[in-house]
């Protein structure tokens, strides 16, 4: 019997992390923390970066928030999930 070929369907648990959040903060990292940024960007995701200096992930979006504290992160949760 010939066993049916793996389909790929391009969603990844980086999809899955990003599609299921309300909001997604992004902690200082390397290309897997940048995908998720990506993924959370190109399907409109509220997105903020918890960073001591920008330098700490490389160029972001324009539309995701740099946070230098929890203070800041709390407010970016509080403006887009308007709690």
């Amino acid at each position: 019997m010939r066993k049916q070929p793996f389909l790929w369907d391009g969603l990844t648990r980086n999809h899955v992390n990003i599609l299921t959040a309300d909001a997604v903060i992004a902690l200082p990292g390397s290309t897997g923390t940048a995908h998720e940024v990506e993924i959370a960007v190109r399907y409109g995701k509220p997105t903020a970066a918890f960073l001591h200096h920008e330098q700490e992930m490389g160029a972001l979006p324009e539309t995701v928030r740099s946070c230098a504290s929890i203070a800041d992160v709390q407010a970016f949760l509080s403006d887009v999930l308007e709690i």
